[in-house]
């Protein structure tokens, strides 16, 4: 993959929800013999049944998601935090190089300095219980 290199791709979720929908009616409607009706009702309340952050179903009004959208936005993340992992994993050599190369000069330290201190406050502010541990082993270039 080239460097400073994107990609972007973006679906409209008005026409991938009726595609999706039909597959799992057709394939339901298979499995359960040719009953169509009682499929299509079934399938329906589901994929739009309001659920909380955990796709469970919740009667509370502030919950807003529909099951389908909570399950494709999960799903859809899964994917993209594998590829971005895959993608780290395989420049982790060239991110390295990168990285040393910032600490050697004084604004890249400052900035990573600044970075990790940015990080730590907010990871004390946003929760209740916060540990952290900073360990700095000097290496012996003997």
């Amino acid at each position: 993959m080239a460097e400073n290199s994107m990609m972007s791709l973006s679906i409209s979720k008005d026409m991938l929800t009726p595609v999706i929908e039909q597959q799992v009616k057709a394939m339901m409607i298979e499995i359960l013999g040719g009953k169509e009706l009682i499929v299509d009702d079934i399938i329906t309340k589901i994929l739009h049944q309001k659920v909380d952050k955990d796709g469970k179903p919740s009667t509370w009004q502030g919950d807003k998601q529909t099951y389908f959208d909570w399950l494709l936005v999960n799903e859809l993340t899964k994917a993209v935090k594998e590829l971005i992992h895959e993608e780290i994993t395989s420049q982790s050599g060239k991110i390295r190089k990168q990285i040393k190369k910032a600490v050697q000069t004084e604004k890249g330290a400052n900035t990573i300095a600044q970075a990790l201190l940015d990080g730590l406050g907010e990871t004390v502010k946003s929760s209740w219980r916060s540990s952290f541990k900073i360990e700095l082993h000097q290496t012996n270039n003997d």
